[in-house]
């Protein structure tokens, strides 16, 4: 017994946390990865790969569903801690490591909880039950490279909740969520079409007129390098999205947002977008000093410090012909697109010039104020559909990235 719990406290040294962000709180998740990083933890990437559960902020009741699906997939010894607001941080960080080595808790919690997920679809009007994750290996960043010329960039598939999808004996130009019976899971034939809760593909004509399978499937709200409660749900054939469909968990709920911070957030803010696209892209060290600059700003250290990072940054990724030939025309839009579709000009370009320009709008957000992006962030959140059908899953979390989407809810409904 005494040698269990030493090898408990010693794996408590090194916990991996995963990180659920509710819309309006990504300073709160922004600090606790810095104090992660400064505790040698690391951030979890699925489930399955984590010890400890850290909810940043208030989430409204669609989110905590998501949240009570992605605890119940979490393997044990494992542990659960709320952050409301930035000063809760160190203290749930410090309760999350005594808790991870009480031994007997953990085996109290591994005789009571369910052997598996309950597959419970009654109550849920999309028939979304379940959350199927996949887990990474290398630098905690979810996505290779790959073939530019597919842009198939990444690997993906972290924290993909399937849709359980009924379905009318492959029957065209009907419903793809028609019922044939009070139950969730359909039987064909003796046969179940959704083994342990995942709906199998349909078939679905494809862009050429031949038949393929369509498999019907959900990202977010729980995912990393993606925006907070931002939801997806998209039709695949193959790696390829034909249609999507956005929102955003629990947007009539936004009582609990903190108030904006000051100019040094906004420009942190930024780089936190910078973060996002540059991982996607697997450029760690790039993203490391877009994540130094941010946690320097959200630290209210030397802005002029942060300001000589960003220009460093910039420099870096004009510099660098493999990331401009990674991320070239790749979702590209004109100022007349942007036009059409009422989207800030700051945003045209593909996913490189966005890259740039999300850099430029932090260097200047120091000096100036807001860059009229985050004022037009509600026609930013209504484009994404358009702008990832046809792209693959690793280019169209691209895309989105690129977009720098900030779901914190403001008055009026408006996001930004």
């Amino acid at each position: 017994m005494g040698l269990t719990r030493r090898l408990a406290r010693c794996a408590a040294r090194r916990a991996h946390v995963l990180l659920v962000e509710a819309p309006g709180f990504w300073v709160v998740r922004a600090q606790t990865e810095h104090r992660l990083r400064v505790r040698g933890w690391c951030v979890a990437e699925s489930p399955a790969d984590a010890d400890v559960l850290a909810i940043c902020g208030t989430p409204g009741p669609e989110l905590n569903e998501a949240i009570d699906r992605v605890w119940d997939q979490m393997p044990g010894p494992r542990v659960r801690v709320e952050l409301p607001d930035s000063s809760a941080v160190e203290s749930a960080l410090h309760r999350a490591a005594m808790q991870l080595a009480e031994v007997e808790v953990h085996r109290r919690d591994a005789r009571e909880r369910a052997q598996s997920p309950e597959l419970n679809g009654n109550d849920h009007g999309e028939h979304e039950h379940q959350e199927h994750h996949a887990t990474n290996h290398g630098e905690h960043e979810h996505h290779q490279h790959g073939n530019h010329g597919e842009h198939e960039h990444h690997q993906h598939g972290n924290h993909v909740e399937h849709e359980h999808t009924e379905h009318n004996a492959r029957s065209r130009g009907k419903p793809e969520h028609t019922d044939h019976s009070a139950h969730q899971h359909m039987h064909h034939g003796g046969m179940d079409m959704a083994p342990a809760g995942i709906a199998l593909a349909e078939g679905g004509d494809d862009r050429d007129g031949l038949e393929m399978d369509v498999l019907h499937l959900r990202l977010g709200p729980v995912l990393r390098y993606w925006p907070a409660g931002l939801v997806v749900r998209c039709s695949l054939q193959g790696d390829v999205l034909t249609q999507a469909e956005t929102w955003i968990a629990d947007r009539e709920v936004g009582d609990h947002v903190p108030p904006p911070g000051p100019r040094a957030h906004l420009a942190a803010r930024h780089c936190d977008h910078v973060v996002d696209l540059l991982a996607l892209a697997a450029w760690p060290g790039a993203a490391a000093i877009a994540r130094r600059a941010r946690d320097e700003l959200l630290g209210e250290a030397d802005a002029g410090h942060a300001a000589s990072l960003l220009d460093t940054l910039h420099s870096k990724l004009r510099r660098s012909p493999t990331l401009r030939w990674s991320l070239r025309d790749v979702a590209s839009l004109t100022p007349e697109d942007c036009k059409t579709l009422e989207l800030p000009t700051a945003l045209a370009g593909d996913c490189y010039d966005r890259l740039l320009a999300q850099v430029d709008m932090a260097r200047h957000a120091l000096t100036t104020g807001p860059s009229g992006v985050a004022a037009a962030a509600t026609g930013v959140f209504d484009a994404v559909p358009g702008l990832v059908s046809g792209l693959d899953v690793g280019a169209a979390r691209l895309v989105i990235a690129s977009l720098g989407i900030d779901t914190t809810p403001h008055p009026g409904g408006r996001y930004g």
